[in-house]
């Protein structure tokens, strides 16, 4: 797989309307995690912004909580329909 450059309209249109797995990871010094996100949506172009929906209870909800930094990961996966 490789990455390619896409514009940020582009990228949240992609993000969203996307059917492949949407991976966020997080952390905050020692404690790092990822999470599968089965839902997101553009919230703002400018300045840039997508909302998703964590439970409070989740873990990766605290580590954001401690440090609000975090990589949302597109995927493509080519046979997606078989798997």
């Amino acid at each position: 797989m490789s990455k390619r450059e896409i514009s940020l309209i582009n990228g949240l249109y992609i993000l969203a309307n996307n059917k492949n797995p949407v991976l966020i990871s997080m952390g905050n010094g020692d404690k790092k995690n990822v999470m599968s996100a089965t839902w997101l949506t553009p919230a703002s172009i400018d300045p840039p912004k997508v909302a998703v929906c964590i439970m409070k209870k989740n873990y990766s909800n605290s580590l954001l909580m401690e440090n609000d930094s975090y990589v949302i990961n597109g995927m493509e996966i080519p046979d997606k329909d078989m798997i």
